[in-house]
């Protein structure tokens, strides 16, 4: 999606307590296994999903997992793989897997996490992780794949929009609507190490691509930053225009997706937070954005699923929660090997400084520098 991910939080009016998640979790008993396929389970459309049976689900993304199977990246290939005893799901019985989740309420309950940290897929289009990972036939090997498990074609367009009350997100203290300080606390922790590493200067003129809520603009807003703030949903840009003039931030929204972008300025940074991943092929987009750069300017990466769980270079994530949201909602959720990641920014002739960080769920940060 060209907006954030699971990574960001998702707004506090979906979440239950986690009291009430563990307590609903030892009621059920919840366990989901692959059932026998059901050819007459419908696949919901993304506008009747719902959180806890009440609102619309409001960007749940797939990259939640990033603090932990993401980034295992052991380079085991786990797509075929079982789970005590059970086989993996198919493309014939997927429908069945998003039911069950579904029933629980949402993948985001304690009841649903065993079944979503146990997920295995077996898929049945071929993928030669072997080929050069920037060759179209390994690129279409993959959107084959995307096929499989969404069983739509790609359209990103369409299939990537979320909605939501964009009234309510409007007065409150964050766009995420949240008052979860321990959560929130997240994002401003990997922001802030990237805008330390990055070490921009006075009034830096920044892009946010993928914006999503607006989070990430508002914080280099509230730094003094000149912010240009892009997204492919609508509702997410008027978000942040009318947030953006509530606050006094001066944030230039801009309503676009990554491929129909095109800018005639210059930026300091270049920031892609929890979004690079619904790019289908990133390292196209970066030369494209590389081109934008003022001559010490930056692109900086955060929030991002950097592994190689499944894939040598880049590929889908096959976990339960990327599967999930994929065949739910058409999301393309990609992710990339650490070295994959820095030869695609050493390509558009950039400096790539990678920074891990110990806790987990600050995750890594990239730096890369024009030359």
């Amino acid at each position: 999606m060209f907006g954030t991910g699971l990574t960001q939080l998702i707004p506090e009016p979906f979440r239950k307590p986690v009291a009430q998640r563990i307590h609903r979790a030892l009621e059920l008993g919840f366990r989901l296994l692959p059932k026998k396929p059901n050819s007459n389970v419908s696949r919901p459309h993304p506008s009747d999903v719902t959180i806890s049976g009440s609102q619309p689900l409001a960007k749940l993304r797939a990259d939640d997992l990033i603090g932990s199977i993401d980034e295992v990246g052991s380079g085991s290939h786990a797509s075929d793989s079982t789970v005590d005893g059970a086989a993996p799901f198919t493309k014939y019985n997927l429908d069945d897997f998003i039911k069950q989740i579904d029933e629980v309420g949402d993948p985001s309950l304690a009841a649903a996490d065993f079944a979503l940290k146990h997920f295995s897929y077996k898929r049945t289009v071929v993928v030669d992780d072997r080929l050069d990972p920037y060759s179209d036939q390994y690129w279409n090997q993959q959107i084959d794949l995307y096929r499989e498990i969404t069983g739509r074609e790609l359209d990103q367009g369409s299939n990537e929009l979320v909605q939501f009350d964009l009234d309510a997100h409007v007065g409150t203290l964050n766009s995420y609507a949240s008052t979860d300080p321990k959560r929130m606390v997240i994002h401003y922790a990997r922001l802030s190490k990237l805008i330390k590493h990055a070490a921009l200067p006075d009034n830096a003129r920044v892009l946010d691509l993928g914006c999503g809520w607006g989070l990430s603009s508002e914080f280099l807003a509230m730094l003094g930053c000149r912010v240009t703030a892009v997204d492919i949903n609508e509702k997410f840009v008027e978000l942040v225009k009318r947030r953006s003039h509530r606050m006094n931030y001066g944030i230039k929204a801009i309503h676009s997706g990554f491929d129909d972008l095109h800018l005639n300025e210059t930026f300091d940074l270049i920031l892609f937070y929890e979004c690079l991943h619904h790019a289908v092929k990133p390292w196209e987009l970066l030369q494209k954005v590389s081109s934008w750069l003022s001559p010490r300017g930056k692109i900086a990466l955060a929030g991002e699923p950097i592994q190689n769980i499944w894939w040598r270079s880049w590929g889908l994530r096959l976990d339960g929660l990327s599967v999930y949201c994929m065949r739910k909602f058409g999301w393309f959720e990609n992710g990339w090997s650490k070295d994959f990641i820095i030869d695609a920014l050493s390509r558009c002739g950039l400096i790539v400084d990678y920074k891990d960080d110990v806790d987990p769920d600050v995750g890594p940060i990239i730096i890369a520098t024009r030359r």
